[in-house]
């Protein structure tokens, strides 16, 4: 009967002994594969990253490229806004208008003389802009100028490019050409920007403002205040990877501030050579392993 028991138990140990270096083999297989597929991810969202910088950087050239067009046009160098500046302005709006939403030009005066815009908007001619934020920078910057976040006088979002209308031979100053680029239309075109429980991007302006995020709280506010701050529980590596990020460098991490972990990378997307704006992807490390 002792040797029945004593065979049993052996048995049993060894069951049990075989079953527990099973699942310890398949736990490190299992964390082998996770961890093979966080790295190829990496891969992927740095080469993202890349392309849509790239991509965005392409686009707000673009526009540029336009606004210099009108600036040194013989229609704006005569110092007149009349038909044919207006007309100019209509045509190199056609041109732009999957990025913008409107071209502008406001005198020397900061009052709306001209605006390209989609059927049905509200063009405030004659309304003074003086006191816009986006307006007063413009003013006091080089002849080019990319805004941060801004709302505009209808109350959307958006980033305002500008060139100042000097002409070539007195040096005298016009007045402002602008384009407008709405932000979320603008971004989304490029990655998720809404749903956070895939992989999505949020954008940043040279203050660290958030323009984009799929977490709306967010949205306006400055990284550095204590809203946002609480927003991700003061995380150190949160608190590194943006610091980096808005000092013009690339770069990947992961962390988890609460929701689980994620994968992180971020690049600054540069626009005559200088960092204006700053992506950043993120993946929950969830939707890689599904």
């Amino acid at each position: 009967m002792k040797s029945r028991v004593l065979i049993l138990f052996s048995i049993l140990g060894v069951i049990l002994i075989t079953f527990s270096s099973v699942m310890y083999l398949q736990g490190i297989t299992e964390n082998n594969i996770k961890s093979e597929l966080i790295k190829q991810a990496e891969i992927e969202k740095l080469s993202q990253i890349k392309d849509i910088s790239s991509h965005v950087s392409s686009d707000l050239d673009s526009v540029i490229a336009r606004l210099t067009g009108l600036e040194d046009s013989k229609e704006f160098q005569s110092g007149k806004l009349d038909n044919m500046t207006e007309k100019l302005v209509s045509e190199k709006y056609l041109e732009i208008n999957n990025i913008v939403d409107r071209i502008f030009v406001t005198d020397a005066k900061n009052i709306v003389r001209i605006n390209a815009v989609p059927p049905g908007e509200n063009r405030f001619l004659g309304y003074d802009v003086t006191n816009r934020t986006y307006v007063q920078n413009a003013i006091s910057s080089d002849d080019l100028s990319l805004s941060d976040y801004s709302i505009g006088l209808d109350g959307k979002s958006r980033l305002y490019i500008s060139n100042k209308i000097t002409t070539h031979e007195s040096g005298k100053f016009e007045g402002i050409v602008w384009a407008t680029v709405p932000i979320n239309s603008f971004f989304s075109r490029y990655y998720n920007i809404d749903n956070s429980s895939l992989p999505f991007m949020m954008v940043m302006d040279k203050n660290g403002t958030y323009m984009i995020s799929p977490f709306p709280n967010l949205v306006g506010k400055s990284f550095f205040s204590s809203d946002v701050q609480s927003f991700f529980h003061n995380n150190s590596e949160v608190n590194r990877y943006t610091r980096e990020l808005l000092a013009g460098k690339s770069g990947i991490t992961s962390f988890d501030f609460g929701l689980g972990p994620r994968t992180v990378v971020y690049d600054p997307v540069f626009v005559n050579g200088i960092p204006q704006y700053y992506l950043i992807l993120v993946t929950p490390n969830e939707s890689v392993y599904s």
